[in-house]
């Protein structure tokens, strides 16, 4: 997939369980990298984003990412 197919997608996840925020684009545009574009890396690093997202209380701090 695409760079932006796969942020989309990633952004579809974030949509879906309203992990919303100002550093939002950021968080997308790393998991989107991170992920290669390979379906099977999207899945896996939006679930590790949306379990840290999670223990944070919803926050998308950016210094949150590494």
């Amino acid at each position: 997939m695409s760079h932006e197919e796969a942020a989309n997608a990633i952004q579809g996840i974030f949509d879906a369980y309203n992990f919303n925020g100002p550093d939002q684009a950021t968080w997308i545009d790393e998991l989107a990298s991170l992920s290669q574009g390979w379906p099977q890396h999207i899945n896996s690093v939006a679930v590790a984003a949306g379990q840290i997202i999670r223990d944070h209380g919803g926050s998308l701090q950016s210094d949150l990412l590494p």
